[in-house]
């Protein structure tokens, strides 16, 4: 009886030809929201049909969908266990982040099996805060987290990964570049102190003063228009493409801070009068100066907000 009434309802809300895609579709597979046509319906689960639904794969895979096209999916009177496993079963069908938000004892083991957890401060304790990633005291705060810090930190987080790869990869190319001029002699192209305190002072504070307040919309766009944290969620930012692309340019940088002071600059022959050359410590330090000069020139480039601060 409760497969056919499931059934029934999914007639209602899915056409035939999305109801035999999603029938042949694995339940392993990723599934793409933008192929999914979302009805004007609302689904109401109660705690006893939830039990029948999870731990049978055919229903679960119908709640799963019928979960999609519907505008929102309330389940109530349901255990701790079972909010878990709804959160559990929709975290094994796609690779999509979820988030669970909660007040109280019984929603831990929701806010747990969800990627990110957020508790709320109420009256009813302390420890879905003190076991969610963060924590608010109002609901309607939800959308600040989301849209506002959700996404600077993001964005944040993702140059700041990119950057310190890309100055790290520069200096070491520069280096590698110098064995194959030098034949592999083992001679250091850099002074010792310079490499140890290039991560230590001369390019890690820099970073951290500049994305500290780095953002490209203020706070009243990024709530007036949503749209902004799809970045996010589509990855756009920080995928293989953006990665590789500044891997690419670290090697491309290194090799023009290397070979642009060894040939760029007089004195690489004696044409002097008294026959004297630069010596290797002389170019080695305008290398490093170019290096330094770079990336913080990429940082100026890459920064979305300038204050005095991050300048």
């Amino acid at each position: 009886m409760l497969n056919q009434k499931l059934r029934e309802i999914k007639k209602a809300t899915l056409t035939t030809s999305k109801r035999q895609s999603y029938i042949k579709k694995k339940p392993q597979e990723d599934t793409d929201l933008k192929d999914i046509k979302q009805e004007n319906v609302v689904i109401v689960v109660e705690g006893a049909t939830l039990a029948v639904i999870l731990g049978n794969r055919g229903l679960e895979e119908m709640f799963f969908q019928m979960g999609l096209s519907a505008r929102s999916v309330i389940c109530c009177r349901v255990s701790p266990k079972q909010k878990a496993d709804v959160v559990s079963l929709y975290k094994r069908k796609s690779s999509w982040v979820t988030l669970s938000i909660g007040d109280g004892a019984n929603d831990v083991s929701m806010i747990l099996e969800a990627n990110i957890g957020v508790g709320i401060r109420g009256k009813e304790g302390t420890q879905a805060v003190r076991s969610a990633d963060y924590s608010i005291s109002q609901f309607r705060f939800l959308l600040r987290l989301l849209l506002i810090h959700g996404r600077l930190g993001y964005q944040r987080v993702t140059k700041m990964i990119c950057l310190y790869f890309y100055k790290n990869i520069v200096l070491v190319f520069t280096e590698i570049f110098f064995l194959f001029f030098s034949g592999f002699s083992g001679q250091l192209f850099f002074l010792d102190w310079l490499p140890t305190l290039y991560n230590a002072v001369f390019t890690s504070w820099s970073c951290l003063f500049a994305y500290m307040y780095d953002r490209d919309v203020n706070e009243s766009y990024a709530l007036r228009y949503p749209m902004l944290y799809k970045s996010g969620q589509d990855g756009s930012l920080f995928n293989y493409w953006a990665f590789w692309r500044q891997i690419l340019y670290a090697v491309w940088h290194g090799l023009l801070c290397f070979f642009v002071p060894i040939f760029g600059l007089t004195g690489a022959t004696p044409n002097s009068e008294d026959g004297r050359t630069f010596d290797h410590w002389y170019y080695s330090t305008i290398s490093f100066a170019l290096i330094l000069h770079l990336v913080t020139f990429k940082l100026f480039v890459d920064s979305s907000f300038w204050n005095i601060l991050s300048l």
